[in-house]
């Protein structure tokens, strides 16, 4: 195997593997049904509309999964190449290929972050965590009305229940996970919902607003270049804005960039 490939996670090969026997159930049941008379005769008319619609999606489908390898190969070098080709190769196939972007956007913000130290420790010196009951309560709704669309035979359903468990899946990823936090000299960062959480020294984060509602850090490094933006609704705790404040006292220029973003907000 590629040394590339072997940087990929299990969830965006479980998400090829799941599009290529998706492919080839189409394939197996279009050919078997629409090839032989006798068969079509035992299929009602929405049934043979059905295997035709089907039959009419292979090559598509089949196009779409070569598209997302190729993501797999070029996302070393062209990682804003391959993230878009990988999505848009993914809205073919909604919605079971919402496994396998989720795998991608975690390769991709590797890759991304990959020259930061990642922070492997659950507890630091002090720390904020994700906020994680809305986005359960918002998952467990798109289970529960997909699955009722779903019944009523709208396909719409599907992409809603799927949507619902791949979120799910993520949460607990997220569940006790530090958002921001200090750690010696070092700021404590989980860039977003996919990312890793990691390491990045005082000097090389500024902010660039700071309000009510957001909280915009910029990450420079040799090698990186990163606007990290958080909605201050997905912080945890009832005293984070306290947390917070004493946080970014330790950015330098903390007190002139905050008050100059507030102002223009």
């Amino acid at each position: 195997m590629d040394a590339s490939m072997k940087k990929f996670n299990t969830v965006v090969y479980c998400g090829l593997v799941i599009n290529c026997l998706l492919l080839g159930i189409i394939w197996y049941s279009t050919s078997l049904l629409l090839g032989d008379p006798d068969l079509q005769w035992t299929l009602s008319y929405d049934e043979r509309r059905l295997m035709e619609v089907m039959s009419w999606v292979k090559i598509p489908f089949m196009v779409a999964i070569l598209v997302q390898i190729i993501s797999l190969f070029i996302l070393d070098k062209f990682p804003k190449i391959g993230l878009t080709i990988a999505i848009l190769s993914s809205i073919i196939m909604l919605p079971l290929s919402l496994i396998f972007i989720t795998g991608y956007l975690y390769a991709y913000e590797n890759r991304t972050n990959g020259s930061l130290i990642e922070f492997t420790d659950t507890q630091a010196d002090i720390q904020i965590l994700f906020r994680t009951n809305q986005i359960q309560f918002m998952s467990i709704l798109y289970i529960i009305l997909g699955g009722v669309i779903a019944f009523l035979g709208l396909g719409f359903g599907w992409l809603l229940f799927v949507a619902g468990i791949v979120t799910l899946c993520n949460l607990k990823r997220l569940k006790n996970r530090i958002l921001i936090g200090l750690d010696q000299d070092n700021l404590i960062l989980t860039p977003n919902l996919y990312s890793k959480t990691y390491l990045v020294p005082f000097s090389c984060v500024n902010i660039l607003k700071n309000n009510d509602k957001i909280l915009k850090l910029h990450i420079v490094t040799p090698t990186l270049d990163r606007k990290i933006t958080y909605r201050k609704a997905m912080l945890a705790g009832e005293d984070f804005n306290q947390i917070l404040t004493h946080i970014l006292s330790k950015i330098s220029g903390n007190d002139l960039q905050s008050s100059s973003s507030s102002t223009q907000s």
